[in-house]
């Protein structure tokens, strides 16, 4: 039996660094090959999983029927690690233990790896991974060894690589409830699992108080690409009581510690998979109070880093 296997140097890369490749080769029987080629490929992939109960059919669907299994593969890098003169009948390679070694590249505009877990979904993920193949003459069956890997995008450095993120004063045309949010985050990016302090003005321009506020980290995603297949996820939520009387302003913040949160992804956009995460500030007037449209802002934020799976 003959083994081809694949390892890497490190357990993720950022782009635009270097894959160290090994790849052992262990075979216990003549074989006659042309190449060994390895493969980096990024492969994109989408479904939802529903059961039909009345009729005892399972598959995956949109929620209207439509059948669906999205998935696409992309090539972007090829490396020859060995090659035989001979294309057409190859070069015996006779019983014994092999090593091949090369280096490829992460391109510098790659996005991060990302695996999607939410109610619905059976498979949602970008995934990069390298795939060695030894080319063999028709004679033989060709010996193919896979292994994954991570990308990842690092966090800048702070200053002006990562500035704070001012909201200004953003009024609201709500029908029945005038209100002004102005926010400010420490940061504009942030690593998986660190903390977001948010601070902002509440200008009350109604006459009835507010009660309360809610400050909330949401992740979206795949929204603007098929909204039968979009979710929206609350990673961290934290509700102040404070009253803030009519026509009266107030000034708080609030820390958002995302270590608390699971599922959190990289935020990401390629192909037909999207996430965008955001602090969600909501304000909840005191009384009656019924209004198809919640007061609330939206603060985008990006998270980068390893997914914390």
């Amino acid at each position: 039996m003959s083994v081809l296997k694949i390892a890497v140097d490190k357990d993720y890369y950022a782009p635009g660094d270097l894959i160290h490749v090994v790849c052992s080769l262990h075979n216990t029987e003549l074989l006659l090959a042309t190449k060994l080629e390895v493969v980096l490929v990024v492969s994109v992939e989408l479904s939802n999983q529903v059961c039909t109960q009345g009729h005892g059919t399972e598959g995956y669907a949109l929620p209207h029927g439509l059948q669906t299994n999205l998935s696409d593969a992309t090539r972007l890098q090829t490396l020859v690690l060995w090659s035989s003169p001979n294309k057409i009948a190859g070069r015996a390679l006779h019983p014994k233990p092999r090593t091949f070694v090369g280096v490829a590249v992460i391109p510098n505009d790659a996005v991060p790896s990302v695996l999607l877990a939410s109610v619905g979904y059976d498979r949602a993920h970008i995934s990069y991974s390298l795939r060695a193949e030894l080319k063999t003459t028709s004679a033989f069956a060709p010996l193919r060894a896979m292994t994954p890997i991570a990308v990842v995008n690092p966090l800048p450095l702070p200053g002006p690589e990562n500035p704070p993120l001012v909201l200004p004063i953003v009024p609201k045309d709500w029908s029945h409830f005038p209100l002004d949010i102005a926010a400010t985050c420490n940061q504009t990016i942030y690593a998986i699992g660190s903390s977001i302090t948010v601070n902002f003005t509440v200008t009350n321009l109604d006459r009835r108080d507010i009660k309360s506020l809610k400050i909330s980290l949401i992740q979206r995603y795949n929204s603007f690409f098929i909204s039968d297949l979009a979710k929206c996820d609350t990673l961290i939520s934290e509700t102040m009581t404070t009253i803030i009387p009519g026509h009266s302003s107030k000034t708080l913040s609030v820390l958002l510690n995302s270590e608390k949160a699971s599922r959190v992804a990289p935020t990401t956009s390629y192909s037909f998979i999207q996430v965008e995460h955001a602090v969600v500030i909501q304000a909840f007037p005191a009384g009656l109070f019924t209004s198809t449209v919640p007061l609330a802002v939206e603060i985008p934020v990006v998270f980068v880093g390893p997914q914390q799976l």
